[in-house]
């Protein structure tokens, strides 16, 4: 990936402070799409809302580049979850029985354009995963435990693998996995193909290359399940697939 191209797919995510009213009560991630004249926020519906755990943030700040010619310039960017009417302003996935762990914020460009951002587009930055084969190499950019380089305001890149068959829904949920080492914070990452990839199309072996990273699906947390004996968790992580965010939008 050509140095510019870097920088471009690195400022597509932000990191996420959640408040409930002054109180600072948790961190996560999320990035910025296009979408049919639209722009929107993606992050997971668990970091805005969670009657489970009681957590009820009202308001959401972003840090943003102010500078692209020095990423040390930034700023508070700041999106409140609710209306004047109490209303929640994000969208979630029409079938509510599946507890897709996807929202998407509408924003105002032109409020955001006074910070420096790039935003992925559902018509060109989205692969299907009938091109995404099990093992394959992708990564997850984000803001594991709130640690990244906030000097220059730029996320931590981490490798993962396809761990599930991409096509089959994970014991019947739509979600796929990918095993990776992922933390608290990383919640909302986009998860990205990698540039020169060897896939199957039309049953040949193809070395595909695009000028930017395909968007595969966001992170959605990992898959609690820990051995006992070894102390240890799986290292599983759930990933809802791209796709679902033109059909939030779309509803």
């Amino acid at each position: 990936m050509d140095p510019y191209m870097q920088i471009w797919v690195l400022n597509t995510v932000a990191p996420i402070s959640c408040f409930e009213g002054r109180k600072n009560i948790g961190h996560a991630t999320g990035f910025f799409i296009h979408y049919a004249e639209g722009s929107y926020f993606i992050t997971n519906k668990h970091v805005i809302i969670d009657e489970n755990d009681n957590y009820f943030p009202d308001i959401i700040k972003l840090r943003l580049h102010r500078n692209k010619r020095d990423f040390t310039e930034n700023d508070e960017y700041s999106i409140p979850l609710y209306d004047e009417n109490g209303e929640k302003v994000w969208l979630e996935h029409p079938n509510r029985d599946k507890n897709i762990d996807v929202v998407a914020i509408p924003l105002n460009w032109n409020d955001v354009g006074k910070f420096w951002t790039n935003a992925f587009t559902i018509e060109k930055d989205i692969i299907d995963l009938e091109f995404i084969s099990i093992a394959e190499e992708l990564f997850v950019m984000g803001y594991p435990l709130n640690f990244y380089d906030d000097v220059n305001n730029l996320p931590v890149v981490r490798n993962a693998t396809v761990a599930s068959h991409p096509n089959v829904p994970f014991k019947g949920n739509p979600y796929i996995l990918i095993d990776a080492r992922l933390h608290a914070g990383s919640s909302g990452s986009p998860v990205l193909t990698k540039p020169d990839t060897m896939r199957i199309i039309n049953g040949k072996r193809v070395l595909q290359s695009s000028p930017t990273p395909l968007l595969v699906g966001v992170y959605s947390g990992t898959i609690n399940k820990r051995d006992e004996e070894i102390k240890d968790h799986l290292g599983l992580g759930a990933i809802w697939p791209a796709g679902l965010i033109s059909e939030i939008i779309n509803q």
